[in-house]
């Protein structure tokens, strides 16, 4: 949704924790490929993710550096999303999220309640599919 507002080394240093992000838990999921497909469909890049050799804790350290509080707040937001889109949001994905959040120095209080938003959202995606579908 606010990827837009991302340059483009960001937008690639997202892609990486995405990857990283969908990937901790060992499952890939179609669901989870489909959304960063979307991502960068969004963000009109493409992305390779045997590019990137950078470890997680590399990756959180630069987003760090580089962004601004908003931009920080905007990668949480859609790295949950992406971490509930298939439905199992992993210990292992949400100990990168927290890694992230505590690094970007964003209260857990705001992601509490982006998880419960996009929770939200894709239980009346899914209804609005069923309905429509």
């Amino acid at each position: 949704m606010y990827l837009g507002l991302l340059n483009e080394e960001k937008r690639e240093l997202f892609l990486d924790i995405c990857f990283c992000i969908a990937s901790a838990d060992g499952d890939y999921s179609a669901d989870e490929k489909v959304l960063i497909v979307a991502y960068q469909k969004e963000m009109n890049t493409e992305y390779d993710p045997t590019i990137s050799k950078k470890e997680v804790s590399e990756i959180i350290q630069l987003l760090n550096a580089m962004c601004t509080n908003k931009e920080k707040k905007i990668i949480i937001f859609e790295t949950i999303g992406l971490a509930l889109v298939d439905g199992n949001y992993d210990k292992t994905e949400r100990t990168i999220i927290e890694q992230m959040a505590k690094t970007f120095e964003v209260k857990e209080s705001y992601t509490k309640e982006c998880e419960q938003l996009l929770e939200e959202y894709l239980k009346l995606q899914n209804r609005i599919n069923q309905t429509v579908l």
